[in-house]
């Protein structure tokens, strides 16, 4: 079931990557970048810390910390 979730996640993620990609020239809108760029790092870190995966992020996803733990893992 986790991976199904993770993958759900993963998804949803994407879909921010879209909505960026398709709102970033449009003038009245460009300001919500950031926004679909803050979810879609988000939703991945939730994906990242499903259960089953060892990997500990901080409960608030603070990206900074969130990637140090992540870098700390692969090495």
């Amino acid at each position: 079931m986790s991976r199904v979730l993770a993958t759900h996640w993963l998804k949803a993620a994407y879909d921010d990557i879209i909505v960026m990609n398709s709102i970033v020239t449009n003038d009245l809108v460009t300001h919500m970048t950031a926004f679909h760029a803050q979810q879609s790092v988000e939703k991945s870190l939730k994906a990242i810390k499903m259960p089953g995966n060892s990997i500990d992020l901080p409960g608030r996803y603070l990206i900074k910390s969130a990637l140090s733990s992540i870098l700390t893992r692969m090495k």
